[in-house]
């Protein structure tokens, strides 16, 4: 097990941080880790353009499972609150880790509705890491995301993100685990209940990932959802379903070196608009 710890803590410390930048849920996870899902019920933690054009008040809880280490979950929290016809504020919190070693991150957002099918916002991130049994220097970062989605016609949506673009240091932390990043997507909505999506994941350093994503809507109430993720190749699906005011969803993913992982999730909604 300590080897394990090990093994975990020196590609943490090595590679990019955990939960900066990720997705939450398992509708995006499902999706491939698509960001801008838009009527994704973690739009609050996701996106911030797909925020905007949220309909309802929502509070979502999910659990995500670690691929090879059962003691390591990750956990989050979205929740988004229409404060004006047309602006909503949004929450995302997201732990990761044990008592060895534990990321945290903070969002609040800002969204605004620029015209019926047109939003954009902005988010404050906190980031924090440590790791409590080592005699080392707490590590914390703020920055920032801002998001914009469009649905351009009755067939295409068009979205885009950028996720720390200022680099606005708490503490000295230019290890570069925090990268600039674009998310570029496209949306394709079919005559049957299929939409298709594609999503770029674009980093300073000139590493891209692509996403892709499909949606089946068997009815008001639920919805499928297959993902694709590159580098390294990973396959998901999920579900989702709606009663009454509450959102269930569930998804897998497979990884060729770590196994698989789970999500699970429920959200509690409160309609504002049709």
């Amino acid at each position: 097990m300590k080897q394990t710890i090990f093994i975990l803590l020196f590609a943490s410390l090595k590679a990019n941080a955990v939960l900066f930048p990720s997705v939450q849920g398992p509708i995006s996870h499902a999706s491939g880790n698509i960001s801008s899902i838009l009527k994704d019920p973690y739009a609050a933690y996701n996106h911030q353009g797909c925020l905007a054009l949220s309909k309802s008040d929502i509070i979502s809880l999910s659990v995500k499972s670690s691929y090879f280490i059962s003691q390591l979950s990750m956990v989050s929290l979205a929740a988004s609150k229409k404060i004006k016809k047309k602006q909503t504020l949004g929450l995302g919190f997201s732990f990761f880790g044990n008592q060895y070693y534990n990321e945290s991150l903070l969002k609040l957002s800002f969204a605004n509705k620029i015209s019926k099918n047109t939003g954009a916002g902005v988010s404050l991130d906190y980031y924090r890491l440590q790791l409590p049994d080592e005699n080392l220097k707490i590590k914390n970062k703020l920055t920032l995301e801002l998001g914009f989605y469009t649905e351009l016609n009755k067939e295409f949506d068009i979205a885009f993100q950028l996720i720390n673009p200022a680099k606005l240091f708490i503490s000295e932390f230019s290890d570069d685990k925090l990268p600039f990043l674009i998310n570029s997507s496209i949306f394709y909505k079919t005559n049957y209940p299929i939409r298709i999506g594609a999503e770029w994941s674009q980093t300073a350093n000139g590493k891209g990932v692509p996403r892709f994503c499909i949606n089946y809507s068997a009815n008001k109430s639920m919805n499928f959802y297959i993902g694709f993720f590159a580098k390294p190749s990973n396959v998901s699906i999920g579900f989702s379903f709606i009663s009454k005011k509450t959102i269930v969803s569930v998804s897998f993913s497979s990884h060729p070196y770590l196994n698989n992982s789970s999500a699970a999730g429920f959200s509690f909604f409160k309609q504002n608009e049709k």
